[in-house]
């Protein structure tokens, strides 16, 4: 009986655990201020994201939500932004008929 409670505690503690590392480290929830991604997402909606970066510009897709922080005045700033339109790996100038890549990219 003592041993099966025991278990059952130890088993808690590191769900709980796994829970915290999972919420510090791998993912963040976030809520949208404004109605930037109407109707999709309206004004506070929350939603969760991974914490990762993309290894790669081409990893980007359309539709993709990109969650950022910025520090303005010394505060930290949370932008989330909608990927609506993606360039091309090289720009072309029609009218000097340069070529380049973006920085970054060899």
């Amino acid at each position: 009986m003592r041993s099966k409670r025991i278990k059952q505690l130890i088993t808690g503690l590191v769900i709980i655990a796994v829970v915290i590392v999972a919420k510090t480290c791998l993912i963040g929830h976030y809520r949208i201020p404004q109605n930037g991604m109407y109707p999709g997402l309206p004004a506070g909606s929350g939603f969760w994201a991974y914490k990762r970066a993309y290894s790669a510009p081409a990893q980007v897709k359309r539709g993709d939500i990109v969650v950022f922080t910025h520090l303005q005045n010394g505060q930290p700033y949370i932008y989330i932004w909608r990927i609506i339109g993606l360039p091309s790996l090289a720009r072309t100038n029609q009218r000097r008929g340069e070529c380049g890549n973006f920085p970054g990219e060899g």
